[in-house]
């Protein structure tokens, strides 16, 4: 019915995006997303976080000092401007931070019907299996994981589910580990980093007044100076304090669990996490895990490093939606436009589909419908097959009138 035709899928630029920044990585996930709106041929406003007020100042001067002021703008300010902005009508808003706030902006884009993409974060587990072998290099890496910018950031490792083999000697380990980093006294370390504010460190503060767990290192809360102690906590359960939203802040919760079905049982109770993170040697197991747990990203036997190459980055359900970083960037502030081109020449047109109907147009319809579908043609491959098949048919006319 539609051959010959070619199609194709061009991307185009939405028009007008709004960025919304995080605080705990304000420059790079800022810019990042902007790099993307640029690439994909749209103008853009940003909003950063106004709790890191000197990075929106440094991205202020170098926007308006190197990109257009007609096509891109940025604002300062705190909720009140957040709340003007997206009651205005966009093309796309994208947006990093919690859960709570992604709530707000999607409500806000849902009464324009503007498409969202949504960073968030949630809950992000670790499974440590029994067939580790080197517990060291593990903890070596999750803790770097965990404590990396005093634990803000949205995939650093939320709790540990360890099997009970192993659990005794990696909170061993664990608690050495965080001596070799930060020193015995990690409010000295200069490689450690504060909470973004005071509020934010009253309600790690807050989540660690729980009776029923145990402090295996750490627990120092500094309030005015907006500092946590690098935290591990053991003897937890679901109902434990720091277990009822996403920690962000530095403070580890280790589970003892028997087998990695238990470990999915408790995954299961939280909401589907941004990224989940499998130590172990056993491909038979992390494979069981990563098909049972619904999660953004995953990540064997290392923590953060899948969010550093150009792997699609983004959560599902409540920890995000879409995904950017590498070529998806492009992707997600570009929209995907189908394109058919037909020729003109009457000759061509399939009288069937026209009224009236007549028994033997409607069969043979129903005949083409069942036919299976013929790959997608690019329009060079079109011209140079065209030009090829012509080639071949003027050779055999040329030597058939030519005897």
């Amino acid at each position: 019915m539609t051959a010959p035709c070619v199609n194709e899928i061009i991307r185009e630029s939405y028009g007008t995006i709004f960025i919304i920044g995080p605080f705990n990585y304000p420059i790079f996930c800022t810019l990042i997303p902007l790099i993307g709106a640029i690439a994909g041929g749209n103008c853009a406003v940003v909003k950063p976080s106004e709790l890191a007020p000197a990075s929106g100042k440094i991205m202020e001067k170098l926007i308006f000092q190197y990109l257009d002021k007609k096509a891109f703008a940025i604002y300062q300010g705190s909720v009140y401007e957040n709340q003007q902005l997206l009651a205005r009508q966009w093309d796309k808003i994208f947006f990093t931070g919690s859960t709570r706030v992604g709530r707000i902006v999607m409500e806000a884009a849902a009464k324009h019907l503007t498409e969202v993409c949504l960073e968030l974060g949630g809950k992000s587990p670790v499974y440590i299996d029994e067939t580790v072998t080197d517990l060291q290099l593990i903890a070596n890496r999750i803790l770097w994981g965990k404590f990396a910018n005093a634990g803000q950031t949205c995939i650093a490792p939320d709790y540990i589910l360890c099997h009970e083999k192993v659990h005794d000697e990696f909170i061993r380990v664990a608690i050495n580990t965080v001596k070799q980093f930060y020193g015995e006294d990690p409010h000295k370390s200069e490689s450690y980093a504060r909470i973004i504010s005071e509020l934010h460190t009253e309600r790690i503060k807050s989540a660690l007044d729980d009776s029923t767990v145990k402090i295996e290192c750490g627990g120092t809360c500094i309030v005015k100076e907006k500092y946590v102690a690098p935290t591990i906590l053991s003897n937890v359960t679901l109902s434990s304090k720091i277990m009822q939203q996403e920690i962000f802040g530095p403070v580890l919760p280790i589970f003892k669990v028997s087998s990695p079905d238990q470990a999915i049982d408790i995954i299961s109770h939280n909401s589907h996490p941004l990224a989940l993170y499998i130590f172990g040697k056993n491909r038979q197991t992390i494979d069981r895990i990563i098909s049972s747990v619904d999660s953004g990203g995953v990540c064997v036997n290392d923590t953060l490093m899948h969010a550093v190459g150009h792997l699609p980055f983004g959560g599902i359900g409540p920890s995000g939606i879409g995904a950017y970083h590498g070529k998806n960037t492009f992707d997600a502030f570009t929209r995907r436009r189908a394109v058919m081109r037909r020729d003109d020449h009457a000759i061509l047109d399939a009288p069937i589909r026209y009224p009236p109907y007549s028994d033997f147009a409607l069969n043979t319809m129903k005949s083409l419908m069942t036919l299976p579908a013929l790959p997608t043609i690019l329009p060079s491959t079109f011209r140079n097959v065209t030009v090829a098949a012509l080639g071949v048919i003027a050779f055999f006319v040329a030597r058939y009138f030519g005897n």
